[in-house]
């Protein structure tokens, strides 16, 4: 398409049926058409589509999620639309206090401040941000994988 464009362009402008100034216009959009489309690459689009999916679900998405983490849009605990993790209906995305992503099941124990708090319970319990409990963290079991 590009050879042709030019070639039509160039004739144009030879024998006087296209003016410098429209000539000018057609090159810079043809131009502009093969620049902008790199500008916003379709992984972005991608997120954003995600990030919206995920506040429509009623979840929060998580940026600072650990990569390996199958959980990147998260509800809280107290959430009726727990959004599942590993095709388990109990297992649900959480999200930690360190604002990681979390596959946990509903358990809850005492309360924590940290996920290092968690530790006696097991070594991948985190502390996950409960509203429905007094101090409002709690300490989450991790899913069987």
């Amino acid at each position: 398409m590009t050879e042709w464009f030019f070639d039509d362009l160039a004739k144009g402008l030879d024998n006087g049926t296209i003016s410098r100034g429209r000539a000018l216009k057609l090159a810079g959009g043809a131009l502009l058409g093969a620049v902008v489309p790199s500008l916003f690459p379709r992984e972005a689009e991608a997120r954003i589509s995600k990030r919206r999916r995920c506040k429509r679900k009623g979840g929060t998405w998580l940026d600072a999620a650990d990569p390996a983490s199958p959980c990147r849009c998260a509800t809280p605990c107290e959430s009726t639309n727990a959004i599942p993790c590993h095709n388990n209906e109990d297992c649900r995305c959480l999200p930690t206090i360190e604002g990681e992503g979390f596959c946990g099941l509903g358990s809850i124990a005492s309360t924590c401040t940290s996920s290092a708090d968690c530790a006696e319970f097991g070594a991948n319990w985190r502390c996950i941000p409960c509203e429905d409990v007094p101090g409002g963290h709690v300490c989450a079991e991790p899913c069987p994988t």
